[in-house]
């Protein structure tokens, strides 16, 4: 029950902090404007190699990590044991 309480948790902040950026694009596109690109807001040709092996890192480890989140919230569940 923790679990689910920190992931719900987690997803609300990230909702909060996402909202305004979200907000920002969806209104540039509502009234015809493009949309930046992201070289105007960070140096991604820069960071672009670390990111693209995080998230191919990240994405071999989806599986298992996903497997374990559903077993531990199984778990968690009284009566399955």
């Amino acid at each position: 029950m923790k679990a689910l309480h920190n992931l719900v948790l987690g997803a609300a902040i990230a909702a909060v902090c996402l909202a305004p950026g979200a907000w920002a694009d969806t209104s540039r596109l509502l009234s015809g404007q493009p949309l930046p690109s992201p070289s105007q807001h960070a140096a991604i040709g820069r960071i672009a190699p670390a990111v693209s092996l995080a998230l191919t890192e990240a994405c071999a480890e989806l599986p298992q990590l996903l497997v374990g989140a559903f077993e531990r919230l199984s778990g968690a569940q009284p009566g399955r044991h």
